[in-house]
């Protein structure tokens, strides 16, 4: 018995059941993209030997704290992450067997006291009473069902999944023609379908498919027959049948019959007719849409083929239904009792009900394209009434039920609300995200830490990281002459008017243009046109920049609907758009209304992607048609900021005139100032709206010094510039690392200047922070960005500080800081400017994306860390080999550290994704391709971190080893997912790729390296 404990509570077990339940849940992600969500349920999530390797893994926590004593107050910091995942465990468990999800949908003006459960039912009924059988079914293996129902065995016998009716050629089938008929010439044509055995009766021409029909005024009605000869058809009249190949303009006159063939027209006196498809013989059957993409497959219903026995008496029924839809209900008479048999989802009644006063959908301006929706709710509960709003972000909690914002009806008369039930699991497992959280932080932080034990000898980075650079992308126009003809210095006088964004914030125009430009098209200028000069070309020439490539899109299935080059990066306004002179039959309409379909919680990327570019194309629009500049202040008041339009139409008559007369004068001026190249006059008309924003706006107008601060701000791009000198200096430092460790002397100069360079960021770092504080009017680390710019700041002043005489710890912060602004630029390309409230706008997302990103950048410099130490086995030569062993040494402390650091981020910016989605949509987990790959990284990490524990593991050889082969699993979640994999956060929804050739190239670099440093492991004992 001892024995057995031992082995239970022993780290080599631990580590085996992560290994197996990283590997169980990774496959289960290709199963899930080759056989659909509810199989991958059936086979892994919700299997009997998964719950089991749970099991087993929370009993091994238990166990491993026993066996080592973890419960003692000097090892509590340790016991606490570990006990956390036990009390998450207990949570999970909590939630599968007594919480429940579903869905509810209203009308407006109607209520609502039912939801429509996620969960599956066969559903069984004899004679009126029911009983229901939750039951999943799986496409990969067999299913089974068998029960006992009063006096009656009900099995399954047949499972067919995603069934549609095609027709399918068959020599016993009928033959079927698709035709097209005019019967003269000033009516239309007529579109027809014909089976064999069936006539269609023109009035004085009927044409008959094989019925055998004999008119009863032969004299008044031609008689056309299509009859089958062996494997052919044949048109049959009697009298004269002209033809006409439309391949060869050939024509031919027949007596009696001819045979038909496709691409001919057929003339039988003023009779005409083309025949589009021919059949000689179909019939129609189920076939299964398994092979289909899971987004499309999954809209098909099921079949099920059961079996209902009593006695020697046997009855079959057939049965049609699919997850998220009530199932039709199929009967038959057996022994004198009615059977009912339906699969599908189940109404589960509430003990109140919900009222939709009004569904609002908000749309951009001047568009049909949604911008944001909500529900106007009554919650109804006997004598208790109460008013709520429901939409993103914003819940409805009552007696345990929690309702989200979903989706919508598409007349927009009604909504759908997703449901959650789990009033036990969801405190539980809460407080586990909590303990889990605290203990990871103590246990990088404590005093006794593994963390701290190894900055003994080598100091750490710091922490955190996420968003890039934009670069100018040449345009293929044949007149660009108008276009470069706006004069930069009076463009970015244009620039130094004020605006006030969609969340209210006065800034110059020069901070939303810059917005709008990198919004759009995802880069700071065109050509040599900076953001001023490309808005106010967009507003006094939209004609010619509607025809430029700036709309970001690079997805080339969007691509190809929009009608552009797979791999164009971007496309034309006007492309957009079937009629690009009235912009009418917008070509994303269809696309942008179905995604809006799609619940939050289901929409995968091509949804997401539509979206997104939908936007884009909306914000151009705006910008055409003057409605985003918002620069007109509402007189008397100054508080409210209006664009040309809205003033306009909103103003009191004079000053209304006033607005009306200054944009005529200053658009005259512009024109002219075009013609003739002189700007006196455009800038004296732009200085008249410039005082009356001063004079109508003065109780808020900024001060002149921070309008100049802003712009010079702008124009610096400070944080966006040093990311290739940062970057660089960082691999240079490396270089010299590797080169000083190499050599016998040291490079005194060399360092020098590698140093004060680094210095030297270091100052342009803090001015451009220094710069965000004064503008900004707080402290710059209010949001993402603002923080992702500080923690690059504070882990260069970290890396200075305790680089001390390590080159290589020097060069690594360096790199990572490049990493960090390299990320948070990603986010400073794509910035909110409509006024938008989804799901992806939450504040739960903004963390958890900032913390896995900057988890990524940790576990990649890991890698890199890796790689260079295994190299370092490699290359010493006997003289030098004790230098390369401190050197190793070093690096694995180091290394250590900043994998501690990247798991911590991933396993907290990963649960924080829990919370997210909980509080979006009401699952905090949903075993969604990316997120369970997500999962899969911190098993693996966790697995590296835990080998030292293995006696006679040589760690310092191992180490490195692993943290680089474990990086492929960050690849996988970041770019695999994405490409291989359909869900949520995938892009080609499991059609395959080719795999770049680099790929195989590293690969096969990084085995020759392990294994030339295995042979030296040795050196580092």
């Amino acid at each position: 018995m001892k024995k057995l404990s031992n082995f239970l509570s022993s780290m080599p077990f631990a580590l085996f059941l992560l290994m197996i339940f990283a590997t169980a849940i990774g496959v289960a992600t290709f199963i899930e993209n080759d056989f659909g969500t509810e199989t991958t349920q059936v086979e892994v999530y919700r299997a009997k030997w998964f719950e089991f390797l749970l099991f087993l893994g929370t009993l091994n926590l238990i166990l491993v704290a026993i066996r080592f004593k973890l419960y003692l107050f000097k090892k509590w910091y340790v016991s606490l992450f570990h006990f956390s995942i036990v009390i998450i465990m207990f949570g999970a468990f909590a939630t599968r067997y007594f919480g429940f999800e579903g869905t509810m949908h209203i009308r407006e003006g109607m209520s609502s006291n039912e939801i429509l459960s996620e969960q599956n039912f066969i559903k069984i009924g004899i004679d009126g009473k029911t009983e229901l059988f939750p039951k999943q079914f799986s496409n990969m293996s067999e299913n089974e069902f068998s029960e006992k129902v009063g006096d009656f065995q009900i099995t399954l016998k047949n499972y067919v999944p995603y069934v549609k009716t095609e027709k399918v050629e068959s020599e016993n089938g009928r033959g079927e023609i698709s035709a097209v008929v005019s019967i003269d010439t000033e009516l239309e044509p007529i579109q027809l379908e014909l089976n064999e055995g069936e006539l269609e009766d023109f009035g004085f021409t009927v044409l008959d498919f094989g019925t055998g029909y004999i008119s009863e005024t032969p004299h008044q009605q031609k008689i056309v027959k299509i009859e089958k000869r062996d494997d052919k058809l044949f048109l049959v009249f009697d009298g004269e049948i002209g033809t006409l190949s439309m391949d060869t303009n050939e024509r031919k006159t027949f007596q009696s019959e001819t045979e038909i063939l496709s691409r001919h027209l057929y003339t039988i006196g003023e009779t005409s007719i083309v025949f589009k498809e021919l059949h000689f013989g179909i019939e129609k059957k189920l076939v299964s849409q398994i092979a289909q993409p899971t987004a499309q497959r999954e809209s098909f219903p099921s079949l099920f083929e059961f079996e209902i026995k009593n006695g020697d008496e046997v009855g079959k029924l057939e049965v049609f239904g699919k997850a998220g839809s009530t199932g039709m209900q199929k009967s038959i008479t057996l022994r004198g009792k009615n059977i009912s048999i339906s699969y599908g989802a189940e109404k589960i009644p509430l003990s109140f009900s919900i009222l939709l006063r009004k569904f609002e959908l908000e749309r951009y301006a001047g568009s049909m394209s949604p911008s944001s929706y909500a529900s106007e709710v009554t919650l109804q509960d006997g004598n208790f009434s109460e008013e709520y709003r429901i939409y993103m972000n914003h819940v409805l909690d009552y007696k345990g039920f929690r309702f989200f914002q979903s989706s919508y009806d598409p007349d927009e008369m009604g909504t759908v609300l997703s449901v959650n039930y789990d009033p036990i699991g969801t405190p539980i497992t809460y407080f586990g995200y909590f303990l889990l959280f605290l203990g990871l932080t103590v246990a990088l932080f404590g005093k006794k830490s593994r963390f701290r034990k190894l900055a003994k000898n080598v100091t750490p980075i710091l922490i955190l990281a996420l968003p890039i650079s934009g670069y100018s992308e040449k345009i293929e126009i044949e007149d660009l002459n108008t276009i470069f003809k706006f004069d930069r210095e009076h463009s970015n006088n244009f620039g130094s008017l004020l605006v006030v964004d969609s969340s209210g914030r006065m800034k110059p125009l020069d901070s939303l243009n810059m917005e709008i430009v990198r919004k759009i098209s995802r880069q700071t200028k065109i050509e040599n046109l900076n953001h001023n000069q490309i808005v106010l070309g967009m507003i006094i020439k939209p004609n010619l920049w509607k025809q430029i490539n700036m709309v970001y899109t690079k997805d080339p299935k969007i691509n190809e609907i929009i009608g552009a080059e797979k791999e164009q990066k971007r496309v034309p306004f006007e492309l957009f758009f079937e009629d690009p002179q009235t912009l009418g039959g917008y070509k994303l309409s269809k696309y942008v209304s179905e995604a809006l379909q799609v619940p939050q919680k289901k929409r995968g990327l091509f949804e997401k992607n539509i979206l997104k570019i939908d936007e884009r194309v909306n914000i151009a629009y705006m910008v055409y048609s003057g409605q985003l500049l918002q620069i007109y202040p509402f007189p008397k008041s100054g508080e409210k900021w209006v664009s040309t339009v809205e003033a306009l139409q909103t103003f009191p008559e004079e000053d209304a005139q006033i607005v009306r007369a200054m944009s005529i004068l200053y658009f005259t001026a512009l024109d002219n100032s075009l013609k003739s190249g002189n700007w006196t006059e455009a800038d004296k008309n732009l200085d008249l709206i410039r005082q009356f924003q001063q004079g109508h706006g003065s109780s808020i107008y900024l001060e002149r010094n921070r309008i100049e601060a802003e712009i010079l701000y702008n124009k610096l791009e400070i944080f966006q510039k040093l990311i290739p000198y940062t970057l660089v200096l960082g691999f240079v430092t490396l270089v010299l690392a590797f080169w000083q460790l190499l050599s016998s002397r040291e490079l005194k100069i060399p360092v020098m200047l590698s140093k004060s360079a680094t210095y030297l960021i270091f100052i342009f770092f803090t001015v451009g922070l220094a710069l965000r504080w004064y503008i900004s009017g707080h402290a710059p680390w209010s949001d993402a960005y603002e923080s992702l710019v500080y923690i690059g700041w504070a882990t260069l002043l970290a890396g200075m500080i305790f680089s001390r005489n390590s080159l290589f710890t020097l060069s690594a912060t360096l790199i990572l800081s490049g990493i960090i602004l390299f990320v948070a630029n990603l986010s400073w390309l794509d910035p909110q400017i409509t006024n938008l409230v989804p799901v992806l706008k939450s504040y739960w997302l903004t963390i958890h994306v900032s913390m896995i990103t900057a988890s990524y950048g940790f576990l990649g410099l890991g890698a890199l860390l890796g790689f260079i130490t295994l190299t370092l086995f490699v290359i010493p030569s006997e003289n030098r080999k004790e230098s390369f062993k401190n050197a190793i040494l070093n690096l694995n402390r180091v290394n250590e550290m900043n994998l501690i650091v990247g798991l911590v981020l991933l396993t907290i910016g990963n649960f924080l994704g829990g919370v997210w989605a909980n509080e979006s949509w009401g699952r905090y987990w949903g075993w969604d391709p990316k997120e369970t790959w997500a999962l899969v990284t911190i098993l693996v990490y966790t697995v590296v971190l835990h080998v030292r524990f293995i006696p006679k593991v040589n760690m310092n050889y191992f180490l490195p080893f692993l943290s680089t082969v474990a990086f492929s699993s960050v690849i996988m979640t970041y770019f695999g997912v994405n490409f291989y994999l359909s869900g949520l956060h995938s892009y080609a929804q499991g059609d395959p790729i080719p795999v770049p050739q680099f790929v195989y190239w590293t690969i096969g670099v990084v085995a020759i390296i392990s294994i030339l440093s295995w042979r030296k492991r040795e050196i580092a004992n």
